[in-house]
């Protein structure tokens, strides 16, 4: 059964230009930019049980290549591809998977973005964020089905309708720990009661935080592998096994 009665939130002229349900012609050509067919516009009208209908846009010829999912999916790729192109200020949100607080981040630089660049190692990410060129940050709208990991480049999986609420705040589908459990996990984790703990920073690259005692000692830590000593302190009680998690 074919969806017809979404509504469609902007069309393309023949120069590509944003044009708003409002500012339609009747009887001009339109392009739906997430399918690519042939728009219509429909002026004001009252329907036979005096509702009023405002102008909008209509596919001539509708299919099931167009649906409001779609759009939604189309429309969200194109927002944080604009954000980026426009040097939008942007934050990146992660929810906390401990508590109900979250983390927020602030993207690379990027000086342009791609929609659906292919990376040429088989996977395509909706949003490909780039710097001189390079892919140095991805975006992936959650549409069907969870993304996959990209190994090698960091990147965020957000919600198509929070998007298109908000284009500058990308919040992630996925949660991790936010600096306070993370710190109350290493205090604990590596006994340091009488010489705190202090969350230093998150490298988005590596994916993990950075942590140093008052005593010199910094250590980083992963979801994954637990606690790394990078740089031991004074204190000789420090364990030196951080190869598993405190459950």
């Amino acid at each position: 059964m074919l969806e017809t009665s979404f509504e469609i939130p902007f069309a393309f002229d023949s120069d590509k230009n944003e044009i708003a349900p409002a500012d339609g012609i009747t009887g001009t050509m339109y392009t739906c930019p997430s399918c690519s067919d042939g728009l219509g516009s429909q002026s004001d009208y009252e329907r036979k049980d005096g509702a009023q209908v405002r102008r909008h846009f209509f596919h001539r010829n509708p299919s099931d290549n167009c649906s409001q999912e779609s759009w939604e999916h189309w429309h969200a790729k194109y927002l944080i591809h604009k954000s980026i192109v426009w040097g939008d200020d942007v934050e990146i949100v992660v929810p906390c998977n401990m508590c109900s607080g979250f983390r927020t981040l602030d993207p690379p630089k990027m000086e342009d973005a791609e929609i659906e660049r292919a990376l040429g190692n088989g996977r395509t990410p909706d949003v490909t964020g780039l710097c001189y060129g390079e892919p140095v940050f991805l975006v992936e709208v959650l549409h069907t089905h969870a993304s996959e990991d990209h190994p090698g480049v960091p990147w965020v999986e957000v919600l198509a309708t929070e998007i298109i609420e908000n284009p500058s705040v990308w919040k992630s589908t996925r949660k991790t720990e936010c600096e306070s459990c993370v710190e109350r996990k290493a205090k604990r984790k590596l006994d340091m009661d009488n010489n705190p703990m202090t969350v230093k920073s998150f490298d988005v690259y590596k994916g993990c935080w950075y942590i140093e005692n008052d005593d010199g000692g910094l250590y980083e830590h992963y979801l994954s592998i637990g606690y790394r000593e990078l740089r031991p302190g004074v204190l000789t009680d420090i364990p030196t096994d951080f190869s598993k998690e405190e459950p």
